[in-house]
């Protein structure tokens, strides 16, 4: 009878074909492995946190002027004009009226990390966060099945609603024996839930039969991308390979909290605004999906030693 072949059979056979492929720079023929040293950890399963905002503050004065201060926006109302002034570090709105026939008002501000959006008697005004820094210690990506980033969050592999041997999303799922890599290209993925580290499950896109032309090694969240010839392979590919979930409102089982992309290419770090599905995996790009808290900085990572340069 034939025999089924097990992870570890997948490995091995991942390894040898690697290893075959022989040396080259990222994104010409030949690959690597990946990994790091962090020990794995646990993480509880995909859910949804809430945060708690600071009380808001209100004063009165004889004028008729009521002052009503939020943790980051005031907003004054006085009773012979609708003024109302919302302020805050990264946008604001002012609107007056010559009118009223109360002598209060209400304003609310809502906050995402990709926009700041403010309402004052139905006016809002958007305006772009300012972008967190890019870490001063670039993080070493170093070769090996046991290299890990960040806890565990995610089972090894596709899930059942992922490749399973045909087409997903961009990618071809290439019999074993037929992988052809003349276009590789190596990518690293970042997952951030409240500043917690989450690693990208180690094996995916790797079936039963072929390798699809976007698999992760190790849970280093290192992905490579490969193709018989120059292919536009996406994060939401890896995502439909993986299975998983990709929107501004759930990333992977991970819903109710604001989500915030960055991309960083040489030194250079953007914030996504399009479709998430839509970022390229190119060669040593970091992308770093933020759910929940704010970033106080942007990992980078140095690769020299994960491709043998």
């Amino acid at each position: 009878m034939p025999r089924t072949i097990q992870p570890r059979d997948l490995i091995v056979l991942s390894f040898a074909f690697l290893g075959a492929c022989g040396g080259g720079a990222d994104g010409t023929s030949g690959s690597d492995t990946a990994g790091g040293t962090t020990p794995a950890q646990a993480v509880n399963p995909p859910g949804s946190s809430t945060a708690t905002s600071a009380p808001a503050t209100t004063t009165s004065s004889a004028a008729g002027t009521t002052s009503t201060t939020f943790p980051d926006t005031t907003t004054t109302t006085t009773a012979s004009t609708a003024a109302v002034t919302t302020t805050s570090s990264l946008v604001s709105s002012t609107t007056t009226s010559s009118s009223v026939a109360t002598t209060s008002s209400t304003s609310s501000t809502s906050t995402t990390f990709a926009t700041t959006t403010t309402t004052a008697s139905n006016t809002t005004t958007t305006a772009n966060s300012n972008l967190p820094p890019l870490s001063g210690t670039p993080i070493t990506l170093d070769g090996g099945p046991n290299g890990t980033l960040g806890v565990r969050a995610w089972s090894d592999g596709n899930t059942g609603s992922g490749g399973q041997g045909a087409p997903a999303g961009n990618a071809k799922c290439i019999p074993y024996d037929a992988l052809d890599t003349n276009y590789f290209v190596h990518a690293h993925i970042s997952i951030f839930r409240d500043g917690q580290r989450l690693a990208l499950p180690q094996y995916i896109g790797m079936a039963s039969t072929c390798l699809y032309e976007i698999n992760t090694d190790n849970l280093s969240g290192v992905v490579d991308a490969f193709s018989s010839a120059y292919k536009r392979l996406t994060l939401g590919d890896l995502f439909a390979v993986w299975g998983q979930a990709l929107t501004w409102n759930n990333i992977a089982g991970f819903s109710g909290q604001p989500v915030v992309i960055y991309v960083e290419d040489n030194g250079v770090l953007k914030q996504h605004a399009g479709d998430p599905g839509d970022i390229e995996l190119l060669s040593k790009r970091s992308i770093t999906i933020q759910i929940g808290a704010r970033l106080t900085e942007i990992p980078v990572y140095k690769w020299d030693k994960y491709l043998g340069e």
